[in-house]
């Protein structure tokens, strides 16, 4: 049987792509890509880890996003209040209601999409003139951000635009924890069976879960049709 070791180092070697180079990381990418095992890991540095992500994130939504700072204005909150593990209850947080709440023309989603979004949106061109919900999503995902959406379950979508380091950071996630959880039961030489194309989805679990088909030797697909957001309501 491969150790540990064997085993994870021909996941890393896989899985390159998606790794961010370690002159870039922040905080978030410590959490992320230096725990050998994300399941044996001592309390102490959990911990230690997850309190500077969070503070890192939290500063980094504040000055990147209007629509946060306005909130944690309103809220009397900074970044400088955070200073140790009890202070990240004072966070603002959004209820998840609030990324429901999207107007249903395309133009002004579109507006919408562009004032939730944390950062410097990259030049977007919405094709059409009258467009519906999924052009818009194409529109933005095909300038470099990715606009996921929920399952719909409760009725509503819910909607979020990610640049591509943090689907990197989230997809790294998600095949890591896979491959270190089955251990030592992961073949990378299986076949993998799937209902539908991982690239025809929006989702958010098929999008970021598309990494799964990375740590496969071969993907077999049921059906290549493009899953609309209306299609999954």
């Amino acid at each position: 049987m491969k150790s540990f070791d064997e085993y994870i180092k021909e996941f890393e070697k896989i899985i390159e792509k998606y790794k961010i180079p370690k002159s870039k990381w922040t905080p978030q990418d410590e959490v992320v890509y230096s725990p050998r095992d994300p399941f044996r890991i001592s309390l102490k540095e959990t911990e230690e880890l997850r309190f500077k992500a969070l503070k890192y994130s939290f500063a980094h939504h504040y000055k990147n996003n209007t629509f946060y700072n306005k909130l944690c204005k309103e809220k009397g909150i900074k970044p400088d209040d955070i200073k140790k593990p009890s202070d990240l209850t004072k966070i603002p947080l959004i209820p998840d209601k609030f990324f429901k709440d999207y107007p249903e023309d395309g133009k002004s989603f579109a507006m919408w999409l562009s004032n939730i979004y944390t950062g410097k949106l990259p030049e977007i061109y919405i094709k059409k003139r009258n467009p519906k919900t999924e052009d818009v999503i194409d529109d933005f995902n095909t300038s470099g951000l990715t606009v996921t959406l929920s399952s719909g379950t409760s009725g509503r979508h819910t909607f979020i635009p990610r640049d591509a380091d943090t689907i990197r950071r989230a997809s790294y996630s998600i095949a890591k924890n896979i491959v270190s959880m089955l251990y030592p039961f992961w073949e990378y030489n299986m076949t993998m069976y799937k209902q539908t194309e991982p690239s025809g989805t929006n989702r958010w679990v098929g999008k970021a879960g598309t990494v799964i088909t990375e740590i496969v030797k071969e993907v077999r697909v049921g059906t290549k049709i493009k899953i609309t957001p209306k299609m999954v309501r």
